[in-house]
C-alpha cells in the first residue's frame, strides 16, 4: 500500500461526492481467483504476457453502459499468484486500480495506517475517508501474511473499528463483497498451501497491482511491491538495510530521505521507514526518475551490494 502508494492530492469535493458511496464494485465471485501456476515477476515479458492475458479476460465481460458513467461501475477481474523469485510470496494483478483497491484498501489502512488514519489496526469503514483516499490513488499494495488474517478476522465483526469520536456509531465495516470473494476464492487457498509447505499460517506476503498502469509505471510498482515482499520476508535484509542505513548513508542524506518519503509515509515508525528506503532506492527506474532518484543514484548498487555480501541473497531486479 502500503507503499508503494503514489498519492496525490486529494480534494475535498471529491469526498463529499464519493462519500456517499461505498468503494466496492459488485465483483461476482469467480472475478477473484487464485492461480496454482506460479509466475517469474522478474521477467519482463512473462509479467507482459499474464498483463494482457488479464486485460483480454476484463474485455470479455458484458458492461453496463449506463453504470459506467456512476463512481463504482462494473467489476474486472483479479487472479493471484505465487513467485518464483520470492518464496511465500504472491501477486495479484487486478484489472484496474478500483478492482484492486475495492479488495486491498482497507487491509493496507489496517496494516500501515495513512494521513487520514495515521494509527494502524483500524478496520475502517467503508465510507472512511481514508478508505475514499486509497481506493482511488493507491498504486500497489504490499500485505504480510499475518496482517491480512488479522484484518480479515476482525473485519466479519462489524463493530470491530472504534471510532475517536465518541459521540459516532461504528457502522459500515463488514467485508464488502470483493474482500469476501479475496478471503473465499484466494487467502484460505494461500494460508492452507503455506501450512502444508511449512506449518505456519502467516509467513507469507500478498503484493498486488493493476493490469491498466501504462507499462513503466506498472513495472515500477510491480518491482517496488516485490521488493516490499523480499523484505517482509528475509530477517537478513532488514538487518542488512538498516546496517547499511546506519553506517553508509551520511546524516544529511538520512535526512533527505526522511523529508521525502515523510509526504506520504508514517517515518516515525522505523520499519516502515527503512522498508520504503529499500524499495525506492532499488525500484525499477529509481534512478531515472524515483522519488529517492538521487540517493539511488548513489546508493542502489552498492546498498544491492551490501545486502548480498551480508546475507547471500540476490535483491529482487527486474530483467
Amino acid at each position: 500500500m502500503n507503499h508503494k502508494i503514489r498519492f496525490a492530492f486529494f480534494s475535498l469535493a471529491l469526498f463529499q461526492v464519493a462519500a456517499a458511496q461505498t468503494p466496492s464494485a459488485p465483483t461476482a465471485a469467480n472475478q477473484v481467483k487464485f492461480s496454482h501456476e506460479s509466475i517469474d515477476i522478474a521477467n519482463k515479458e512473462t509479467l507482459s504476457a499474464f498483463v494482457k492475458k488479464l486485460k483480454i479476460t476484463s474485455l470479455q465481460k458484458p458492461v453496463d453502459l449506463a453504470a459506467s458513467y456512476g463512481i463504482f461501475d462494473w467489476a474486472g477481474p483479479t487472479e493471484c499468484k505465487e513467485l518464483v523469485n520470492v518464496p511465500h510470496a504472491y501477486f495479484c494483478l487486478s484489472a484496474r486500480r478500483k478492482d484492486q483497491n475495492a479488495i486491498f484498501a482497507r487491509a493496507s489502512i489496517f496494516s500501515e495506517g495513512n494521513k487520514y488514519c495515521p494509527t494502524t489496526g483500524q478496520v475502517v469503514p467503508k465510507d472512511h475517508p481514508a478508505n475514499i483516499l486509497y481506493y482511488y490513488l493507491a498504486g500497489g499494495h504490499d500485505i504480510r501474511g499475518s496482517v491480512l488474517t488479522e484484518f480479515f478476522g476482525l473485519a466479519e465483526t462489524e463493530d470491530a473499528y472504534a471510532k475517536d469520536d465518541a459521540d459516532q456509531t461504528a457502522t459500515n465495516c463488514e467485508l464488502n463483497a470483493d474482500e469476501t470473494a479475496f478471503k473465499e476464492n484466494v487467502l484460505d487457498q494461500i494460508v492452507a498451501r503455506e501450512t502444508d509447505k511449512t506449518g505456519a499460517t502467516n509467513v507469507f506476503a500478498v503484493i498486488t497491482a493493476p493490469a491498466e498502469f501504462p507499462e513503466a509505471s506498472l513495472l515500477k510498482v510491480v518491482s517496488h511491491e516485490t521488493l516490499h515482499a523480499q523484505f517482509y520476508l528475509n530477517k537478513g535484509i532488514q538487518t542488512a538495510s538498516q546496517k547499511y542505513w546506519e553506517e553508509i548513508l551520511t546524516e544529511g542524506e538520512r535526512a533527505t530521505v526522511k523529508k521525502l518519503l515523510g509526504q506520504n509515509y508514517n517515518v516515525e515508525d522505523f520499519f516502515v521507514l527503512l522498508k520504503e528506503f529499500v524499495s525506492y532506492t532499488l525500484e525499477y527506474g529509481a534512478v531515472e526518475g524515483g522519488t529517492l532518484k538521487d540517493i539511488a543514484a548513489t546508493h542502489k548498487q552498492p546498498l544491492i551490494d551490501a545486502i548480498k555480501a551480508s546475507t547471500g541473497i540476490d535483491v529482487y531486479q527486474l530483467k
